[in-house]
């Protein structure tokens, strides 16, 4: 009994950081701000979970509220976090403003990505004007099997 409840707890964990990072993920060019409702609609969550998410991510410095316009900002601590040990040209930014310039000089959409498991993980995602409609719904985050298993039999 004690190891279902302390599994639980583990997984109500996971849900959290994974909440938390989807929120972080939602802002990008086209979403610079967002409502309450706005992520919870997003990511298909209650309104009232999501509104205490934000409250918490604003307690801890990840999110700024505009409270005229009841909108939500990341912030630069948002930015920053898990900059530091990597390499220059990951914490200053110069991969982010390489990708962007290779997607405009190109018209494709360009992935930074890396493995998960045996996974890829799309890192940065820049969608490209002639980038493929079906590939509109990637963005950070997403995960694509690396390795698929062969047909059964």
């Amino acid at each position: 009994m004690p190891e279902k409840a302390s599994s639980t707890h583990i997984s109500n964990k996971s849900k959290i950081a994974r909440r938390l990072i989807e929120v972080l993920e939602y802002f990008d060019d086209n979403h610079q701000q967002a409502t309450v409702m706005d992520i919870a609609r997003r990511y298909d969550r209650p309104q009232s979970s999501t509104s205490e998410l934000l409250v918490s991510m604003v307690e801890l410095g990840l999110l700024r509220k505009d409270h005229a316009s009841r909108t939500y900002h990341p912030t630069p601590r948002a930015a920053m976090i898990g900059t530091f040990g990597q390499p220059p040209f990951v914490r200053d930014g110069r991969i982010v403003r390489l990708i962007d310039v290779l997607s405009e000089q190109t018209g494709y959409s360009v992935a930074l990505t890396s493995m998960v498991g045996l996974d890829s993980q799309i890192v940065q995602w820049r969608h490209g004007p002639t980038g493929l409609a079906c590939t509109r719904e990637l963005s950070g985050g997403s995960k694509i099997p690396f390795i698929t298993a062969p047909p059964a039999g």
